[in-house]
């Protein structure tokens, strides 16, 4: 029987299920998972890694054994790189063209410019032809890789295989990224391979190959993230009763998120759609409502098994807490950035309060018992639930330490978002009523309502500011939500050619009267805020939502360049981008030329000015320190593909899809219409 800090990939068999081994058809994976032997998992999550390259050391040749395996671009016949169009073509037409209301274009395909809310690719995807076989050329580790953290083998005395060194890797790399991550649902100190069911092993293992960046490796938790995706679906239907517990819920988020962010539209279509289970069965089991929450206190007398079955039960009670939270999370996340329905309310997150991260990192039980006796967290009953958190989150300065407060303020964030999307659906469907005086106390209601949300959100925001220790995943969300109050993105991605030439002549006047507001210099301030908080993002971490947030920045400066720069155009005014060199030194203005107006600094006082009058010449700076004018569209989609890619300065054996996808769409981007 292991210790609660060990993994076992060997030794003593996970439990099976009958749906997992008819999942597994041939059992190759099943095989791989049970050659290997006990190691030991991070017993602290006080370790930290400072970029891709300490991943195992795969992001890099040094120290790393990779016989016979094909380099990252010779991977094309399985997996396919996005294509969004012939790097020689360029689609000015199509933009000058919608722009002039009664001319027509002729539709030939290559006017046509890519789908801007597009950004994954195609991958033809099928379990039965992934070859297995480079796990026996030793794709893993040496045992005292440079900076990697070495483990102490102890009493071990069999011969590891390579196999299961790679897959012990991969559940020691998610625990550390788990661990350290916001929404962190997976207890690692209590994670023990050998009591777990192999569905959460499986799933812990893809989890954590997605942060490889290496083909076969993230290839490969890609198939078994497949396979655990059809496991748990046999599982739940072979016992209802599974629905109840932790584990399968747990599988079934981790598979949702490898899915949604994996950069394959297949797997992000599938994952999008079925988040609606999970959060059904949440709800028929009362997770949501505090009663479900028990209390377990630990007493300074508890003898060492009483110790170690309050700490189970405690950790278990938490876990639900935080996996409640992260599903709530993912799904605002995916409202905010694909217009799509959100599943579930701020007003259903009637649980208590998640205790603070000393009680939920400590790495054994006897730790866990001193802070939890020095804290004295109030009971259950007595913890405010999170919904009441909502409205008053001085809750956090009343009760200091207790509560994990970063992860409180982020679900107070998505709440807000919530608040957001209700209201960009509302001015749809105001913007569809052609009675106004019948209609105007909704519409002055719809306006009090942005002016509400604005004030909640600036002193959030205000808030964090004061914070020095403030995560840059709140800073970017908050930034984000203020520009989605002050843009459609939708508007934007329909004007960018997403629905076709019909669709952007249909939205170019509501696009063109939003651009020539003050609302569309708010946005636009917020979106270049996104750039300079990405910018802060520690290495490997500026992926997944907050990368496609940052695209969605990045398309809403690029539409307000281009619009603006047209309008001058056809006013007889001089444009912003002739009248600023496209990318020029901070040292060099002259006097004659408009104020340039930085939008991703932190000191905003001129773009104070600008959001209020409308004056000088915005735009950011790209990685070299130059001014790049929002007209610039090359010079502005380069800065933020130039920003995804520095944060992952190691990957030279490519980067993750869906960053690769990013980065590759924003270059094509960049050359849509008449400026470099």
């Amino acid at each position: 029987m292991g210790t609660p800090s060990q993994n076992q990939v060997g030794g003593q068999t996970p439990q099976q299920y009958p749906s997992l081994l008819h999942a597994l058809e041939d059992g190759v994976t099943h095989d791989v998972l049970h050659n290997g032997v006990q190691q030991p998992t991070p017993s602290s999550v006080s370790r930290t890694f400072e970029d891709a390259s300490l991943l195992l050391g795969l992001n890099t040749n040094g120290g790393l054994s990779m016989p016979n395996l094909p380099p990252f671009g010779a991977l094309h016949d399985e997996y396919q790189a996005p294509s969004f169009g012939p790097a020689s073509m360029a689609f000015p037409d199509f933009f000058e063209q919608v722009m002039m209301p009664g001319v027509e274009m002729s539709h030939h395909p290559s006017l046509m410019p890519p789908d801007v809310s597009n950004f994954t690719s195609d991958l033809d995807f099928n379990v039965g032809d992934f070859d297995f076989s480079f796990l026996a050329s030793g794709l893993t580790r040496p045992p005292t890789a440079q900076g990697f953290p070495e483990y102490n083998h102890g009493s071990i005395g069999t011969v590891e295989t390579q196999q299961s060194d790679l897959l012990e890797d991969l559940i020691d790399v998610f625990l550390l990224q788990d661990s350290s991550a916001i929404d962190s649902y997976i207890h690692s100190a209590t994670f023990a391979s050998d009591k777990i069911c192999t569905e959460l092993l499986l799933a812990v293992v893809a989890a954590g190959a997605r942060f490889v960046a290496l083909a076969p490796v993230w290839q490969m938790g890609l198939v078994i993230q497949e396979v655990v995706r059809i496991a748990i679906g046999e599982l739940l239907e072979h016992d209802n009763k599974a629905t109840r517990d932790l584990q399968p819920l747990q599988v079934i988020l981790l598979v949702l998120d490898i899915g949604v962010w994996s950069g394959f539209r297949r797997k992000t279509e599938i994952a999008m759609s079925f988040l609606q289970p999970p959060v059904t069965m949440l709800a028929w089991s009362n997770a949501f409502m505090k009663f479900s929450y028990r209390d377990v206190v630990p007493l300074l007398d508890d003898a060492d098994d009483v110790l170690m079955d309050k700490w189970r039960a405690w950790t278990e009670r938490e876990a639900k807490k935080r996996l409640i939270l992260h599903t709530f999370l993912h799904d605002s996340q995916l409202a905010l950035l694909y217009a799509k329905n959100p599943l579930i309310s701020p007003a259903q997150l009637m649980m208590p309060l998640p205790a603070c991260r000393e009680l939920w990192l400590a790495p054994n039980a006897h730790a866990w018992q001193n802070a939890y006796i020095r804290l004295a967290p109030p009971s259950q009953a007595d913890t405010p639930a999170m919904m009441e958190f909502f409205g008053h989150n001085a809750v956090l300065n009343q009760s200091v330490g207790v509560y994990d407060n970063t992860l409180c303020m982020l679900i107070a964030c998505h709440g807000l978002g919530h608040e957001i999307w209700q209201y960009r659906a509302h001015a749809r469907l105001l913007s569809g009523w052609k009675n106004t005086t019948f209609r105007r106390d909704r519409r002055s209601d719809h306006m009090r309502l942005q002016r509400d949300l604005l004030d909640d959100l600036t002193t959030m925001l205000a808030h964090c500011d004061l914070q020095s220790t403030s995560a840059p995943e709140m800073m970017l969300t908050l930034q984000l939500l203020m520009m989605l109050l002050h843009v459609d993105i939708e508007d934007v991605q329909t004007f960018s050619g997403k629905l076709g030439e019909e669709e952007a002549r249909r939205v170019f006047p509501k696009i063109m009267q939003w651009s020539q507001n003050a609302e569309s210099r708010v946005a636009v301030f917020h979106a270049g805020q996104i750039f300079r908080v990405a910018r802060t993002f520690e290495k490997t971490r500026l992926r997944d939502f907050y990368a496609v947030a940052l695209y969605h920045a990045a398309l809403t400066l690029w539409v307000y360049g281009m619009i603006t720069t047209s309008a001058a155009r056809k006013s007889g005014r001089q444009s912003p981008s002739a009248m600023t060199p496209r990318l020029s030194n901070t040292s060099h203005q002259s006097a004659a030329l408009p104020a340039r107006i930085p939008l991703d600094t932190a000191d905003d006082r001129a773009a104070r000015s600008f959001q209020l009058l409308g004056q000088g010449t915005p735009g950011v700076y790209n990685l070299q320190s130059e001014f790049v004018p929002l007209p610039s569209s090359r010079g502005l989609m380069n800065t933020a593909a130039s920003i995804l890619k520095a944060n992952f300065p190691q990957s030279t054996n490519g980067l993750p899809p869906l960053i690769d996808n990013l980065a590759n769409l924003m270059g094509e981007i960049g050359k849509l219409s008449g400026h470099d």
